[in-house]
C-alpha cells in the first residue's frame, strides 16, 4: 500500500459529497510498464546509483547502473547488470575496482536454525 497526500476538488457541477479532511479513496493510476528490469535489494545500491559486483575472477567491480523505480525494500535496475551478475549485498568500506574478493559458501550467507522437533512421547 502506498499512502500519499493530495490536493482533490471534486467538480462544481457534481453532485457528489464532498471530501473530507483525512479521507480514504481508491485510485487507478496509469503508469509507464517496467520491462527489462532487474530487481535488487535497496542496500545493493550505494551512493546513489552504484552497485558492487563480483566479476568472473573473483574481483569487485563497480557499476553504474540506471534505476527505474525505488520501492522500500528494492530497486528496479534497467541498465547496468546483466543476467548471472553476482551483486554485493554487503557494505564494503572504500570500494575498490579490482579488488580480489572471497566468495561466501552457501552454508556462511544464512545462519542456520535449528528447530526441536516433538517426539511424540508423552513426559
Amino acid at each position: 500500500a502506498i499512502f500519499k497526500q493530495i490536493l482533490a476538488s471534486n467538480p462544481k457541477d457534481s453532485n457528489a459529497l464532498p471530501m473530507l479532511l483525512g479521507s480514504f479513496v481508491n485510485l487507478d493510476i496509469q503508469g509507464k510498464m517496467m520491462t527489462q528490469a532487474v530487481e535488487v535489494p535497496r542496500r545493493a545500491v550505494q551512493e546513489g546509483s552504484k552497485v558492487l559486483v563480483m566479476d568472473d575472477t573473483d574481483r569487485l567491480e563497480i557499476r553504474d547502473v540506471q534505476i527505474q523505480w525505488r520501492s522500500k525494500d528494492s530497486v528496479y535496475i534497467s541498465q547496468g547488470l546483466r543476467t548471472g551478475d553476482r551483486i554485493i549485498i554487503s557494505r564494503i568500506h572504500r570500494p575498490i575496482s579490482g579488488t580480489l574478493l572471497q566468495p561466501m559458501q552457501p552454508d556462511e550467507q544464512e545462519p542456520k536454525t535449528k528447530v526441536a522437533q516433538d517426539s511424540g512421547e508423552q513426559k
